[in-house]
């Protein structure tokens, strides 16, 4: 996973509006976000905060829309629950955990024992 293979699959930037989420981001798929707003030049997303939905990431991202704490929203799409947890993990990590909004490290699928792979918060468990 590296920063460019995210920025080749992600999706522009939309505002975070309910509205806008159901007309960009479809129902029942699995994916990673994130949050924040584009600078003044739009040439830069200045990222607030990271995540990942397991199951509906429409859904998820119309909760968010509803807290209305960030004006835009990114997001890309993942085939497995492996892989959506792998880049909710590098997201966090790329943009600086101290700098976002997240208020822990992302955990673990439920039922499932990976570790993180650009850290070792899970104490390196096995995988499942």
């Amino acid at each position: 996973m590296t920063k460019e293979e995210f920025e080749k699959n992600v999706s522009n930037p939309y505002e975070l509006h309910s509205i806008v989420v159901n007309n960009h981001v479809a129902t029942d798929r699995l994916g990673v976000y994130i949050l924040g707003q584009t600078s003044d030049t739009w040439s830069d997303f200045f990222v607030q905060r990271v995540g990942r939905s397991d199951g509906d990431l429409n859904e998820r991202l119309r909760q968010h829309a509803r807290e209305k704490k960030y004006p835009e929203f990114m997001f890309m799409y993942c085939d497995t629950l492996k892989e959506n947890f792998d880049w909710e993990c590098f997201l966090y990590h790329e943009f600086d955990p101290s700098l976002l909004n997240n208020d822990i490290h992302p955990d673990r699928p439920e039922g499932k024992r990976w570790s993180c792979p650009n850290c070792d918060v899970f104490d390196n468990e096995s995988n499942q």
